[in-house]
């Protein structure tokens, strides 16, 4: 897909951008294959349930008070050539944010309502979890603004380098008997500053001139309309949207414990690597789209949105099938026998990815076309819902208003099924706006997951049972060779049927093309 509009006419194509983005996400990929194996077999289900409840409690109280500011500050600067008023403005924010957290911990502390707010949890772990997601949050910021500003390539090859080193250190930690909940959190704060520094450098430093030069206080009463025009819809919706999110992780720790919160971590934390392929192409979906709807360019909109929404959507649901497939297979010979009772969560969390897809990239096509106030409305009663049916999920038969007592399943349950169908209305909203058919929509995905189920049962299930493949770190072999395989069919089937994945005979030709030429351009130089 080529840039066609005047506002992206300049700096790095959306082809390159993804390009790269795909090929270093693959790379952060296989680095995550090593974190997530490594990290729940060192730290044991309760220390690692109880990492991931502090860090999911983090993310809670940062995005309740984030006041749709992040999303205010992507858009906009998505807009605008130059934003560097905008971006120390933000800066201060997130700053002052950090500061109003660590004194609401400490508050929470001295009140004596820390066994409320972070059941078992000790304030020194509190602070430094809190601190680190924080920290993860601002690189994530300073990536964004890569993107904004179609400074992608560079800021994807410094993160990569920074996932590379940050999986080097806890592999040789863990071959060292060294890897604990400090060790852990230490090397990953340090990393995680590493890479902060590194994207400041390049975007802050030697692109000033489009992501830092400005006068803080210049442009500040624009900035502040244009947030509140812009993000007062989110507000509300931002913070109970954090809150629900909250709860789900909140209620496992006090119903069932850290153990089981390591399960469903474990379960979550191996799910999101199937979101490999959306994380790396949403910031890129959501700056063009908002670039041309800015330049009243609705038809390159509406084709961005339809190209983007089918391929990613094939991509994570062949990810999501072999993760389903294999579930017992790999929590037995990554994870360890600790992590079985993980085996049939992570079988249903294994679809999650798809549903997030989904709604992410309708949730950043509402943002891009700044529909903020229908995305509050839908999020609100959707938020609502969710809360209710979390609670009768997880809440034991013995408690004061019983509930059904699923645990984590339960939660998985809500998100991937509810999640699913709640996700249909905001693409109906979606349909009207850009004006596509949702019925040809819906039709194309059923098409694409029944192909792709259908090969998957075919070849996991089918092969895996055929052959007998024991669980445990001796059918690890045998089960990489029939993943291999599956994924060469699905590719294979993908290349033959493009609309399959959401692409035409020509963007295939295109590639093959690209790839003929720049084979031809490495044998030419070496010539000379």
């Amino acid at each position: 897909m080529k840039d066609q509009s005047p506002a992206t006419s300049k700096g790095e194509s959306i082809r390159a951008r993804y390009a790269t983005t795909i090929v270093v996400q693959f790379f952060q990929l296989l680095a995550s294959v090593v974190t997530a194996g490594v990290v729940p077999r060192a730290l044991g289900p309760a220390v690692y349930g109880s990492y991931n409840f502090l860090l999911g409690m983090a993310s809670t109280v940062r995005a309740t008070l984030t006041l749709g500011t992040q999303q205010t500050f992507f858009t906009k600067s998505s807009q605008t050539k130059d934003s560097g008023s905008l971006t120390k403005l933000y800066a201060l924010f997130l700053v002052g944010q950090w500061i109003f957290i660590m004194g609401f911990i400490f508050a929470i502390h001295v009140l004596g309502l820390q066994v409320w707010v972070w059941p078992n949890q000790y304030l020194n772990q509190i602070v430094i979890v809190t601190s680190l997601e924080w920290l993860i949050f601002v690189a994530l910021t300073l990536e964004q603004l890569g993107d904004t500003k179609k400074l992608t390539i560079y800021t994807q090859i410094l993160t990569g380098i920074g996932s590379f080193l940050n999986a080097g250190g806890l592999l040789i930690l863990a071959l060292l008997h060294r890897l604990n909940f400090y060790s852990y959190t230490f090397w990953m704060l340090f990393v995680t500053v590493l890479i902060s520094t590194g994207l400041s450098v390049y975007l802050l430093g030697i692109h000033r001139d489009v992501c830092w030069t400005g006068t803080l206080f210049g442009q500040t009463r624009k900035h502040i309309q244009d947030w509140r025009r812009y993000a007062s819809p989110l507000i509300v919706y931002s913070a109970a949207s954090a809150l629900l999110t909250g709860l789900d992780i909140y209620l496992i720790q006090c119903f069932y414990g850290p153990q089981e919160q390591g399960y469903f971590a474990l379960a979550s934390r191996w799910a999101s690597l199937s979101l490999t392929f959306t994380g790396a192409a949403l910031s890129i979906y959501w700056r063009e789209i908002a670039s041309s709807l800015a330049a009243r360019d609705r038809e390159r909109a509406r084709e961005i949105y339809l190209r983007f929404s089918h391929l990613l959507f094939f991509l994570t649901l062949v990810l999501s099938c072999w993760l389903c497939l294999g579930a017992r297979h790999l929590v037995q010979s990554i994870a360890g026998m600790e992590y079985l009772p993980a085996a049939p969560l992570l079988m249903i969390m294994a679809f999650y990815p798809v549903q997030q897809t989904f709604g992410q990239l309708c949730g950043a096509a509402f943002l891009a076309s700044e529909r903020t106030r229908e995305y509050r409305n839908y999020g609100i009663l959707f938020a609502g819902l969710g809360a209710v049916v979390t609670y009768f999920l997880l809440a034991p038969r013995s408690a004061a208003v019983p509930g059904l007592g699923l645990g984590a399943r339960g939660v998985a349950l809500k998100m991937v099924v509810l999640g699913m169908l709640t996700v249909q209305f905001y693409e109906l909203s979606n349909a009207r706006f850009f004006q596509f058919s949702y019925l040809q929509a819906t039709i194309d995905k059923m098409k694409t997951t029944l192909v792709v189920g259908g090969i998957a049962f075919v070849i996991l299930r089918g092969l895996i049972r055929q052959m007998g493949i024991p669980a445990g770190r001796v059918g690890i072999i045998p089960l990489g060779l029939i993943s291999v395989f599956y994924f060469l069919v699905v590719g294979l089937v993908a290349f033959f049927c493009p609309v399959l994945a959401g692409l035409r005979a020509q963007d295939i030709d295109s590639a093959v093309a690209d790839l003929k030429t720049n084979m031809a351009s490495i044998r030419l130089r070496r010539r000379q």
